[in-house]
């Protein structure tokens, strides 16, 4: 193999290797976007189990 083809593999692998960094980075901005809408709704939920709850007085008996 010469030395022309060689760079040419390498040169190959390193843009394969930056679309895939890509790749990734897109990814993970896109799993913090769903943990924040996730993070805010469970907030509400929290907030809304509260006040439902205030005066709940859980038993033990299903009725």
């Amino acid at each position: 193999m010469s030395n022309e083809q060689i760079n040419t593999q390498v040169l190959r692998s390193v843009l394969s290797i930056e679309a895939n960094m890509e790749q990734v980075a897109q990814s993970l901005e896109s799993i913090d976007r769903r943990l924040s809408n996730l993070e805010v709704k469970m907030s509400k939920v929290g907030k809304w189990l509260s006040l439902e709850n205030a005066d709940f007085v859980p038993t033990t008996s299903a009725e």
